[in-house]
């Protein structure tokens, strides 16, 4: 929310400011917790078939940006991860 306190992320090996990210309430916890219950539900609805169709969709959008996420690890973690 504007106006909410942040905090930097930062990459270890350089001290990079990599982001910066709202710090949540305890309110913005429950909101979360509350809204996520809901699409759970939601989620269980879904016949088993949509949900493959939705999780192999996932899966196929991990492979195509596999290079992206294994150099965003990289920096995260201060060392080289073989891709």
């Amino acid at each position: 929310p504007p106006g909410a306190e942040e905090f930097e992320v930062r990459a270890p090996a350089t001290g990079d400011v990599l982001a910066r990210l709202p710090i949540s309430t305890p309110h913005d916890v429950r909101v979360a917790v509350d809204r996520a219950r809901v699409a759970q539900t939601a989620w269980a609805a879904q016949p088993v078939r949509k949900r493959a169709r939705v999780l192999l969709r996932f899966y196929d959008e991990l492979l195509d940006h596999r290079d992206e996420l294994l150099d965003l690890a990289d920096t995260n973690v201060w060392r080289r991860i073989f891709h």
